[in-house]
């Protein structure tokens, strides 16, 4: 049992360091949509997010 706390920040640190690369990785493979608003003839981008893992990133590492 003791040996288990010296080993938690290191299991700490390594999830926190590969996580935003995993999910950032991920975020590059949205699929891309277009919405039409016939009566107002606009039309809006979209990202599509089609993937649990996608879902749970949601709008992170987005510039703007």
């Amino acid at each position: 049992m003791r040996n288990i706390k010296y080993y938690m920040p290191a299991v700490f640190l390594i999830f926190f360091v590969i996580t935003p690369a995993y999910a950032e990785e991920h975020y590059k493979k949205f699929g891309n949509g277009n919405v039409v608003f016939v009566k107002q003839n606009m039309s809006i981008d979209v990202e599509v997010a089609t993937t649990k893992m996608q879902r749970t990133i949601g709008l992170m590492f987005r510039q703007s």
